[in-house]
């Protein structure tokens, strides 16, 4: 099979940040020959290999001196053969585009929404072309998502069906849309309980047995979603992915004479918008964008409704004209416009920046294919360009032992970590001492450990932020691994106490949470302002005799935590981390 094999992470790929998300761009100059593969009607076709994720946007490109075609299938474990049946579009997602929107050339915008293995199809219209093609694709991620894994299994609460059920109760607010589906080895369903009562849920309209599901959030407060079987008896693990959209909608009436109905939403760079208009008569939709540039349509959406959908390059209002195509029509249409991701927007990408860096998230897998390290350990790379100064933090976590390489631009800059997250996650940071590009290698503590991670980069301009007052040992980022001891300090008035404080810069309106581990000394928490005022503390807020608080900040500037213990004179090792969320 001709197959090309893109694994965009770990071979050359162009990183862009940007306020929108990470994008991942790739760029080929392919040919279509009478030795590749074919489809049912004999077209000739090269596939290239993607590993996607739930909530990325997936935009690709073919332009060629024929008239070409671009179809997406997945998620798959692997092409089926030489050709694809017609039960192919029955076992993965198939996307497909002709001619748009550059005369005979084609292009694909979608968001994905099972994670899996895809597969991006250069073709032609007709059958037996052959010739050079361009392929460009992006894989922008910016679409807020949240993603649950768990088991269905004995001692699970019982759904009303007789099933069992695992439920998760969710915050939203009012007017957003929220998409879920469910990937399992079962037939499996979902269940929305609204706040209001009503019950929402599906079995299979998602991708083959997989659910789907849609809901507007009419109001604010919290839904419950459940994921179960169809079957009493079926257990085994999934996935829950929601993702969610600003959603707009509403019904016009368009006049005689050409007569424009618009509706104006700011949307923000970076953000993938889809919108259309229903009704019985045949209508027009046309986008203004803030640049005063315009595009349209009039029956993508079929029996003669239209359908847009695109990336705003820039933040600013965007004018949506909804119109008649014959000038002597009058009637009433309904409309919606929704808005994912992008910069600036009510919605936030799980896990989004915090301070002043500026983060990308990434998955992977390790496994046998992958470079091995003299120990035996498989290892995946990545690429981030930083500058002199420039504050670098990367967190790895995953369902193994993790280990962190950084090496820099320059012989002998090298940066080391195993367990400096979570667990046994691992997180390092650090202030560039040169500008260039900084090769991170995620891998395993032990060899031969295969499995999938996250990876998380951060960029900023400055140096990290946490530093310590004398006698506070400073830990990678924001975990500190450190000892109450004889080179601590002491509280006054407080029978001498040992303490160690770490200065924080925190933004006004974050949301801070801070715990503190040990299995030495019964933990005691502290957070003083930069003059020396307490704000907050705790004794047992976590877990036994461990401390947890969380607090808002008040005003944006310098803040003290202080670790320390409920009684005078204890001493030992402890685990202090510190998590922010940005307004």
């Amino acid at each position: 099979m001709n197959k090309h094999v893109v694994q965009s992470l770990f071979v050359a790929i162009l990183f862009a940040f940007s306020f929108a998300g990470q994008i991942f761009a790739e760029s080929i100059e392919g040919e279509l020959t009478k030795d590749d593969d074919v489809l049912r009607d004999d077209e000739y076709v090269d596939f290239y290999e993607l590993e996607l994720n739930a909530g990325d946007i997936l935009k690709a490109n073919m332009t060629s001196d024929f008239d070409n075609y671009l179809v997406v299938f997945g998620p798959l474990e692997d092409l089926p053969g030489y050709t694809f049946d017609e039960n192919q579009e029955e076992e993965g997602i198939n996307i497909q585009n002709d001619d748009g929107p550059d005369g005979t050339n084609s292009q694909v915008l979608a968001i994905i929404e099972i994670s899996g293995l895809y597969y991006l199809g250069a073709t032609s219209l007709e059958p037996k072309i052959t010739g050079k093609y361009d392929l460009e694709w992006e894989v922008i991620k910016n679409v807020c998502i949240r993603t649950e894994t768990g088991t269905i299994e004995d001692g699970d609460e019982t759904h009303s069906n007789g099933s069992f059920v695992d439920w998760y109760e969710i915050e939203f607010e009012a007017g957003i849309l929220v998409y879920g589906n469910v990937a399992s080895d079962f037939d499996s369903m979902i269940v929305v309980i609204c706040p209001d009562g009503e019950v929402i849920e599906n079995d299979d309209d998602g991708v083959g047995l997989l659910p789907a599901i849609d809901f507007d959030t009419l109001e604010t407060g919290t839904f419950k979603v459940g994921v179960t079987t169809f079957e009493k008896a079926e257990q085994g693990e999934y996935i829950l992915t929601l993702y969610t959209s600003i959603y707009n909608s509403g019904s016009v009436t368009v006049g005689n004479s050409g007569e424009k109905c618009e509706v104006e939403v700011e949307i923000a760079e970076g953000s993938y918008v889809r919108a259309g208009v229903v009704s019985d008569w045949d209508n027009y939709l046309e986008v203004e964008t803030p640049g005063g540039e315009f595009f349209s349509d009039d029956d993508s959406a079929g029996d003669y409704n239209a359908y847009i959908h695109f990336i705003a390059e820039t933040t600013g209002a965007y004018k949506f004209s909804i119109s008649a195509v014959d000038a002597n029509v009058a009637g009433d249409c309904e409309y919606y416009i929704e808005i994912f991701g992008g910069a600036g927007g009510p919605i936030t990408p799980s896990g989004g920046g915090r301070g002043n860096l500026e983060y990308s998230d990434y998955s992977g897998t390790l496994k046998q294919s992958d470079e091995t390290r003299q120990g035996g350990q498989y290892i995946d790379w990545y690429e981030v360009s930083a500058s002199q100064g420039q504050r670098l933090q990367v967190s790895v976590e995953g369902d193994f032992d993790t280990y962190i390489i950084v090496k820099g631009s320059n012989p002998g800059e090298s940066w080391e970590d195993d367990d400096g997250g979570e667990g046994l996650n691992s997180l390092l940071d650090f202030t560039c001492p040169s500008t260039g590009t900084y090769k991170v290698g995620v891998t395993s503590l032990d060899p031969g450990v295969s499995g999938s991670y996250s990876l998380r980069i951060g960029v900023g301009d400055s140096a990290p932020a946490s530093t310590s007052r004398p006698g506070g040992n400073q830990g990678p980022g924001e975990v500190f691994e450190d000892m109450l001891d004889e080179n601590s300090d002491t509280l006054p008035d407080q029978n001498g106490k040992l303490v160690n404080w770490y200065e924080q810069n925190f933004e006004e309106g974050d949301e801070v949470t801070i715990t503190l581990d040990s299995d030495d000394f019964d933990c005691y928490l502290l957070i003083e302002d930069g003059d020396g005022n307490l704000l907050a503390e705790n004794d047992d807020g976590a877990e036994t005799t461990n401390s947890e608080l969380t607090f808002t900040v008040p005003a944006s500037g310098s803040y003290f935590i202080g670790a320390t213990s409920y009684e005078a004179g204890e001493q030992g090792a402890y685990r202090l981390s510190i998590s922010r969320r940005s307004r």
